[in-house]
């Protein structure tokens, strides 16, 4: 009985199936002038490639503007969007998009900029950033029989008094945050805690930021009835003051104060001016960047234990050397940062440290992403003295002597096949882990 409901249920599909292709068959020669029309809009709609340093809510982005072709590789776009955001002084984001013209566009560049507070949503990001991309597009759509589909519409003017901005803050911006992480298991337990207040004023001319930190990182495992525990706290708080001396030149001051149970640090002081030079003008930070600073001043150090310089306290003279290159392209991102720091009085006593983040696209559909630091160590002046546990150093409880550190994180990605990148399709998200 359940066999020949199964098979009625197969037949009525089938003949519900015939149906409809019968309908689109006698529907399709009254749709074909439409579907011809619409194929001519695709094949002449420029293609476009999304080029993103951060969200760009791409899914968005193509369902607002599927007039366009999204291609999957610059090399094959006739236009690229190279969307760039950062942190304004307000803790807002600043965004940058650049249209670069290629092909039958090449040289018809141009640069959109944008400003959103810290409590814009995404809905707000994203529909802020698609009426942007919708304007910076007009002039490429105009050079094509397309422009023919484009409507404009502009608001008409109001006439109003308008007063100057003044800003009740006078551009101080404040932020609260706590955030952290636990898990556990029936033999184990961790937490990570991180709170802060960070204090910032920013404007053309000057800079001033200050933070005030408390963390806590504990471990605790049980093995055979026994309990083991380690826990570090660290707080502490920095300051820092810029003042612009043109396009190529900052001065200012650093202050830097920490408490910290791993380093064996009870306070540590560190006080000096610093000064700072640019290759490219400061206008141009969103493209490119090659800065050079100088810090020197003292530190004065109290430990919580004796360390093995057979020191409580001591106050010594500081100074760091620091090159950083920032590079935001069509072909990728490149970030290099290069520091070098000593003690005066003890030139052995020093640490020299490379920072990479280098994210570009080679070829055609070929990109390689490096991300990694590396440092020489010779100055763990505020090592304990007393014997290592070992629990406590497993558990991450207290610094080891080193004389080098590094991480590392390599990724190549190739891909080929249709160069068209347009359809959005989030049907099962998620369900599918994907490698990349």
């Amino acid at each position: 009985m359940i066999r020949f409901a199964f098979l009625a249920a197969l037949c009525a599909v089938f003949a519900l199936n015939t149906s409809f292709a019968k309908s689109a068959e006698i529907l399709a020669p009254a749709d074909s002038t439409k579907t011809q029309q619409d194929t001519a809009l695709v094949n002449n709609a420029p293609k476009l490639f999304l080029n993103c340093t951060g969200w760009c809510f791409e899914d968005y982005v193509k369902t607002e503007l599927s007039f366009f072709n999204f291609v999957r590789d610059r090399f094959q776009a006739d236009v690229q969007l190279l969307i760039i955001r950062q942190s304004t002084g307000a803790d807002g984001s600043l965004f940058t998009v650049n249209f670069l013209g290629q092909h039958e566009f090449q040289g018809m560049n141009d640069t959109l900029m944008f400003n959103l507070d810290q409590s814009a949503s995404d809905e707000m990001i994203r529909s802020e950033l698609v009426r942007v991309l919708q304007a910076g597009l007009v002039r490429y759509v105009a050079k094509t029989k397309l422009r023919s589909k484009m409507k404009f519409e502009y608001p008409k003017r109001e006439q109003a008094t308008i007063a100057a901005v003044k800003d009740p803050w006078d551009y101080w911006a404040f932020t609260v945050g706590v955030n952290g992480n636990t898990s556990a298991e029936s033999n184990n337990r961790f937490l990570w805690l991180n709170s802060f207040l960070t204090v910032r004023r920013v404007t053309n001319d000057s800079k001033t930021l200050a933070n005030v930190f408390f963390r806590r990182n504990s471990s605790e495992f049980t093995i055979d009835g026994k309990q083991f525990f380690a826990a570090t706290d660290a707080y502490g708080g920095n300051a820092l003051y810029a003042h612009s001396l043109g396009e190529h030149w900052s001065v200012g001051g650093l202050y830097i104060g920490e408490h910290s149970v791993f380093r064996n640090i009870g306070f540590s002081h560190r006080l000096g001016p610093v000064v700072e030079y640019n290759i490219f003008p400061y206008s141009e930070n969103t493209y490119h960047q090659l800065r050079i600073s100088y810090e020197a001043g003292f530190q004065q150090l109290n430990y919580l234990e004796k360390t093995v310089f057979d020191r409580t306290q001591e106050l010594r003279p500081f100074q760091r050397l620091s090159a950083s290159l920032d590079l935001t392209q069509q072909w990728g991102t490149v970030y290099m940062g290069l520091r070098g720091s000593n003690y005066m009085d003890n030139f052995s006593q020093y640490r020299v440290s490379l920072d990479t983040q280098l994210s570009l696209r080679l070829v055609e559909g070929l990109s390689i992403q490096i991300f990694g630091s590396a440092a020489l160590i010779q100055d763990q002046i505020s090592l304990a003295k007393s014997d290592l546990n070992t629990t406590t150093v497993l558990l991450q409880g207290r610094q080891l002597p080193t004389n080098f550190s590094y991480w590392a994180w390599v990724g190549i990605n190739y891909t080929f096949g249709s160069i068209f990148n347009s359809i959005v399709n989030t049907r099962f998200n998620g369900l599918v882990e994907q490698n990349n």
